[in-house]
């Protein structure tokens, strides 16, 4: 069995036992491609407003949704 280490590998660690989502997330790491982000819980995209991050949607979606609500509301009455 041979111990051979890659770049993305601490010494000491066998590659075989680097859990795959580990090895993509030191790719990011390395690559500067990893962004942390609060997501939108409509669509996924990545919020940046202050409100938008504390309310968890994004100005359109907040939109869309008071739009369905309104919609939802006259269509009970």
């Amino acid at each position: 069995m041979s111990n051979r280490h890659s770049t993305d590998t601490p010494a000491g660690y066998s590659e075989h036992f680097i859990d795959p989502a580990d090895k993509l997330l030191r790719a990011a790491l390395r690559d500067g491609t990893l962004i942390l982000a609060v997501r939108c819980r409509c669509c996924g995209a990545a919020l940046t407003a202050t409100k938008s991050k504390a309310v968890g949607a994004g100005p359109i979606c907040r939109r869309n949704e008071a739009a369905d609500r309104r919609q939802r509301t006259e269509g009970a009455a």
